[in-house]
């Protein structure tokens, strides 16, 4: 890759899908010193073909060449700290070889969730599209799912994190959890803004940078209207029937599915994802046993 006159990110978000990849994008785009590329998601580094955990990624521009890359940053030249957030990259060898290969210095964020909520929201947004049939139509039944599989692949996160450290080094590496940014947005966000060597981020920067744009203030209220108008005047039998897009049905309608059931939790714990918890504790050096707390409930009541 050529890289003499080129504006290349510093760093990329590269998952995991459905753990909060979107939220963070959104607010390290508020920071002064971070340039985002304008689109979220640009999977330069996918070839046609390449798959990610058995399935096809949505898009693929590595062929398009590395000017095609460049221009998404051009216009944050003068940033600090430059980057993309592309979630699916997280389970795929050859994108993170080819990573490796173009941009051996570049710094990786990654941003992971409980796996089973992380299912649980793959899941939703499968049946909101709706990719799942109407006899899973409940996540209580998603092992009867023909995506299950993939869901599962995609929560292993030690499976597929292991290779990344390996590949680049825990100094070039941070992994945050969606926890903590629930729990403490702030503190994370600064500790994302010392592994990018920006200045700290402070409460006033952020409220600042949102109201420089009311625009997207103002667009949210017309939604909150339009979704009121939508659920009045079309009939609850029509709405189901409605094969909306992904960004209409976000916003129009968004299918009642049962939170996960206690038993199911612990069951997907246990089969699939326990060992891999365990592991991806002592790769990343956090404590997770707030993720294997139903396995363990459920062990204390058999005793």
């Amino acid at each position: 890759m050529k890289r003499a006159s080129l504006i290349l990110p510093t760093f990329i978000g590269c998952g995991a899908p459905k753990a909060g990849s979107t939220t963070l994008y959104r607010l390290l785009s508020l920071h002064p010193e971070i340039g985002m590329s304008r689109k979220k998601e640009l999977y330069f580094f996918v070839r046609p073909g390449d798959k990610i955990c058995g399935r096809k990624f949505p898009k693929a521009h590595y062929d398009k060449g590395v000017e095609w890359y460049s221009r998404h940053f051009v216009e944050f030249a003068d940033r600090k700290a430059l980057g993309e957030f592309s979630p699916w990259y997280f389970a795929s060898a050859d994108v993170r070889r080819r990573i490796k290969k173009d941009l051996p210095d570049v710094k990786l964020l990654f941003v992971l969730r409980d796996p089973v909520e992380r299912m649980y929201s793959h899941f939703r947004e499968r049946l909101l599209h709706p990719y799942e049939p109407e006899t899973v139509a409940n996540f209580n039944m998603v092992e009867q799912s023909r995506f299950f599989q993939w869901y599962i692949c995609l929560s292993q996160y030690y499976k597929h994190l292991r290779w990344w450290y390996e590949e680049f080094g825990p100094e070039q590496i941070l992994v945050v959890l969606l926890e903590d940014l629930r729990r403490d947005q702030l503190q994370t966000l600064n500790t994302i803004a010392a592994f990018l060597r920006v200045s700290p981020v402070t409460q006033e920067m952020m409220e600042e940078r949102v109201y420089e744009n009311p625009g997207k203030y103002f667009r949210r209220i017309g939604f909150v209207w339009l979704k009121r108008a939508y659920y009045q005047i079309v009939p609850g039998w029509l709405r189901q029937q409605l094969q909306v897009s992904k960004r209409i049905g976000r916003v129009l309608y968004t299918p009642s599915i049962p939170k996960v059931d206690f038993e199911l939790r612990a069951k997907l714990i246990e089969r699939y994802f326990y060992m891999d918890i365990v592991q991806l504790q002592n790769l990343i050096g956090r404590n997770l046993e707030n993720w294997l707390w139903p396995l363990r409930a459920t062990n204390e009541e058999s005793i």
